[in-house]
């Protein structure tokens, strides 16, 4: 064992001899790295520490629409340096964090104190009238603040009416079932063209579910000159024995060919059967044709 010790000894140190330029530089190598480092580093504390550097024109920041008469500013946060490490993460929550902002798509460092941030303002889609006034929702189904008198900046004028769901926090998606189908039929108008020419001002969602009597349509559509289009549940619940969407478009062009724009009548239900029935003004309920087979 001795005889081996002292052997592994003689060729470690033959090769310390042999290679100890190469060691010496190594070792230079390495110190050096770690001196530029340190100098990194301090200059980096140095520069952090410099007041031309702290962010300027940043300690509010206004994001609500001028439409919208909010005051939704983002305040930021006062100690900023255009050199902090964390800069980008802080300044992108701090935006996010804002019901009105969807998303940040960018945030720039501009030498020597400033930064300019990219950021998509979230658009109401569609409204639902509710007593203390109109919620606004994006398309993304999240609830902008406030409440407002009309639906002039939605995307979509149908209204929904008739939610018996609580409104979430501003900034939080409004998921329940009667806001779902609602948004699911306005939608479903806004892509019909003979639907649109029916002037739909509203969806009305009080009896998704069946919430005040199952035995009546979950949902309809009230029109312009005062008819009601028991329209039945949402296309997506996909209900044995109501007819399809189309099926209903169907009949309810069939209606309209005997009552154009749905004068004088007081509602059409086209959510059961193959027939349409209608009631006409002051008079009772009236069954129509069966629906064309194709």
């Amino acid at each position: 064992m001795k005889r081996k010790l002292s052997t592994a000894w003689k060729v470690a140190k033959t090769f310390v001899v042999s290679h100890r330029t190469g060691l010496m530089r190594a070792g230079l190598g390495v110190g050096a790295a770690f001196i530029v480092l340190l100098i990194h580093r301090h200059t980096y504390n140095l520069l952090c520490a410099q007041p031309e550097y702290k962010v300027k024109a940043m300690a509010s920041v206004r994001v609500a629409p001028a439409w919208s008469g909010e005051d939704s500013i983002v305040e930021m946060p006062a100690d900023l340096n255009l050199f902090d490490e964390g800069l980008v993460s802080r300044i992108g929550r701090v935006f996010e964090g804002n019901p009105w902002v969807k998303r940040v798509t960018a945030i720039e460092r501009i030498f020597p104190d400033r930064v300019r941030v990219r950021l998509q303002v979230r658009r109401p889609h569609v409204a639902v009238r509710r007593a203390e006034g109109l919620f606004l929702l994006d398309d993304d189904g999240v609830v902008l603040p406030g409440t407002y008198p009309s639906a002039s900046a939605c995307a979509r004028s149908v209204e929904i009416v008739g939610s018996a769901s609580v409104p979430p926090r501003p900034g939080e998606r409004w998921e329940s079932a009667d806001i779902r189908a609602g948004v699911e039929l306005v939608e479903m108008i806004a892509r019909s063209a003979s639907l649109r020419a029916l002037d739909v001002r509203a969806v009305d969602v009080s009896n998704v579910g069946g919430r005040v009597d199952r035995r009546r349509p979950e949902t309809a559509l009230l029109t312009a000159v005062g008819c009601t289009i028991y329209w039945g549940r949402a296309p997506s619940s996909g209900r044995f024995g109501e007819p399809a969407p189309e099926e209903k478009l169907e009949l309810l062009a069939a209606v309209v060919r005997e009552y154009p724009g749905l004068q004088g009548l007081s509602y059409v239900k086209i959510y059961a059967g193959e027939k349409a029935a209608v009631s006409p003004a002051g008079a009772g309920e009236i069954r129509m044709g069966k629906r064309t087979r194709r």
